[in-house]
């Protein structure tokens, strides 16, 4: 039976990469056991799908269903947060809260998949940015703490500085 639920797993793992236009380079997660360092791991009991992330020794997720296209979901909705997120850094836009790249990658892909998927992200990202608005100033501020640190100005005082050229702007439009 393990064997069985692995195989189909990976099987339809592999086929939404494909419906999204990707490799499956990485399978992202493991079965039956943690590695150890929060890669999720899938476990199969008594009828129950089992959707684990730990790190030395600590349970940090544990999701737990019957419903099988629903523990594909938690496996996509990690998976594609990883590829928006190594997308966004390669594609990153200083004068732009890196989270407006990111979500937005992460609901396309999903929405490759599955428009549902994508509009339950979607809402999740929206809820995100009312409690934490955009900030577009972040990387410009970010930036100008280091050309101030390499000035000779302490982290408060290049902080403090930074924060005065470059204000928060709080958008919580998504």
């Amino acid at each position: 039976m393990k064997d069985d639920f692995r195989r189909s797993v990976e099987k339809d793992i592999k086929e939404l990469y494909k419906k999204m236009g990707c490799a499956c380079l990485r399978f992202p997660a493991t079965f039956d056991y943690p590695l150890g360092d929060a890669t999720p791991y899938i476990m199969y009991e008594n009828g129950k799908y089992h959707y684990i992330i730990s790190e030395r020794g600590t349970e940090y997720k544990r999701q737990t269903t019957t419903d099988y296209y629903k523990l594909l979901f938690w496996i996509m909705d990690d998976a594609t947060f990883s590829i928006a997120v190594y997308w966004e850094v390669n594609n990153r836009i200083r004068e732009q809260d890196s989270r407006r790249l990111s979500f937005k990658k992460q609901e396309d892909l999903l929405a490759c998949i599955d428009q549902s998927w994508a509009n339950k992200i979607h809402a999740q990202h929206a809820a995100t940015v009312k409690k934490h608005p955009f900030d577009d100033n972040r990387g410009l501020c970010v930036d100008r703490i280091g050309e101030l640190r390499e000035k000779g100005y302490s982290y408060n005082e290049a902080r403090r500085k930074a924060e005065e050229e470059y204000p928060k702007l709080a958008d919580s439009n998504w």
